[in-house]
């Protein structure tokens, strides 16, 4: 009997560990998310709320290479929040800031898709904490290849980091997802 209590214990300290990993990901955030349709191709403008902590900042002085990976999703407007639709098209961008020892400076590398877009160098913690956290007109997707004529949003979310649960489980602390406004394709 005593076995049987324990087997149904289990699931229920799970969910509660999981809970508190969700919670952690929510001092993050993903704010001020623009839309701009310049022809067919869709730019975001956004900000991460976060603070860069010890943990953080000992990584980046140590020199490892230390970031944020954002997720785009083109998605049709969803009128029923029961109704899950898959994505139409996904992007990614990779924040990664490392700190050169030599030159006492910050290397800031934007890569989008997998792919090195931009290198930033900053001198300072404040200029460094711009570079990771702010993004303007950053470029999501081309729309000239979709048909549909139906109404878009693109959500966004951050990757801030990861956490081992119990010493084992690996996560990864994700903020909320942010959506733009909704928009038409361009004819």
């Amino acid at each position: 009997m005593l076995e049987f209590r324990r087997m149904r214990l289990a699931p229920g300290l799970l969910g509660l560990a999981l809970l508190f990993a969700a919670q952690a990901g929510e001092k993050a955030s993903v704010s001020d998310l623009q839309l701009a349709l310049e022809g067919t191709e869709v730019f975001l403008s956004f900000r991460l709320d976060i603070t860069l902590d010890e943990e953080l900042l000992s990584r980046i002085q140590s020199g490892l290479p230390t970031g944020f990976d954002f997720e785009f999703l083109l998605t049709r407007e969803q009128r029923r929040w029961w109704w899950f639709d898959r994505p139409i098209k996904k992007s990614r961008l990779q924040v990664v800031g490392m700190y050169n020892a030599v030159t006492r400076d910050y290397l800031v590398n934007y890569k989008r898709n997998g792919e090195l877009v931009e290198s930033r160098t900053v001198r300072e913690l404040d200029q460094l904490h711009e570079a990771m956290t702010r993004f303007d007109k950053v470029p999501a997707f081309m729309l000239a290849d979709l048909e549909t004529r139906k109404r878009l949003v693109v959500r966004v979310r951050a990757e801030v980091g990861s956490k081992n649960l119990f010493s084992l489980i690996p996560t990864t602390i994700k903020t909320d997802w942010a959506e733009t406004r909704k928009f038409q394709t361009p004819r």
